[in-house]
């Protein structure tokens, strides 16, 4: 993208000591919040997702990853001939 006018100003809220630990990656890489916070916004607006994963997202892999290893098992159980027919299933309910 190109430059931008730096024309508003934003404020939002954070936890102190991280902001501080933050500011001191930036500072290592000769970079300023202001500078990293319009290069996250237009990374943003450029590819229309967020360019980091969020806990919301890790959240997500694990339920994926915890159902894979049930279907994991499931299969492996079937393959050992751990499982019950239909006709079985019928007279074990009556049906």
């Amino acid at each position: 993208m190109d430059t931008l006018q730096r024309d508003f100003q934003v404020s939002f809220k954070t936890n102190g000591a991280l902001y501080q630990q933050a500011k001191e990656v930036f500072t290592e890489k000769n970079l300023s919040m202001t500078e990293v916070m319009n290069e996250f916004l237009t990374t943003v607006v450029q590819y229309k997702e967020i360019p980091f994963v969020t806990e919301e997202d890790r959240k997500k892999a694990a339920i994926v990853a915890d159902l894979e290893r049930e279907i994991n098992k499931s299969f492996e159980s079937y393959e050992a001939g751990e499982y019950v027919t239909q006709s079985e299933m019928k007279a074990r309910y009556g049906l």
